[in-house]
């Protein structure tokens, strides 16, 4: 006969051994790329220069509220890929130039556009006595 104690380790093994397969059966459904890639989708867009029309390159473009970003190559284009699906705010910004903001659709596996026609600032700096 199992001592009080021995019956007690048995079932919390029991028990610790099945809550930790719900575990990982529930995190690796979550985690499950179809999954994931089901509920994201992709932004993509061009950022130019308001004026000439030209590429802008290097300017951080992010999702707002989140650490999702890019930047944008020397033809000015980017793709943001993994992006919650829904309502997004997309942002542009380069020093020397104004930010911009856009709100997109982003569509479960598909893909929205936010193109961006940066216009140039003076950057005002301090005086130097």
């Amino acid at each position: 006969m199992q001592s009080r104690t021995a019956r007690v380790c048995s079932r919390l093994r029991a028990w610790t051994g099945a809550a930790a397969i719900g575990l990982i059966a529930a995190g690796g459904l979550a985690l499950h790329p179809a999954i994931a890639d089901a509920q994201t989708g992709t932004v993509v867009g061009t950022v130019t220069q308001s004026d000439t029309g030209q590429p802008l390159a290097s300017v951080e473009v992010t999702v707002v509220g989140t650490n999702l970003g890019t930047v944008t190559g020397r033809t000015g284009n980017f793709a943001l890929r993994g992006i919650p699906a829904g309502e997004q705010r997309i942002r542009a910004n380069i020093i020397g130039f104004s930010s911009s903001t856009q709100v997109v659709q982003v569509p479960a596996d598909g893909q929205a556009t936010a193109n961006f026609a940066l216009t140039e600032t003076a950057i005002q700096l301090d005086e130097i006595v």
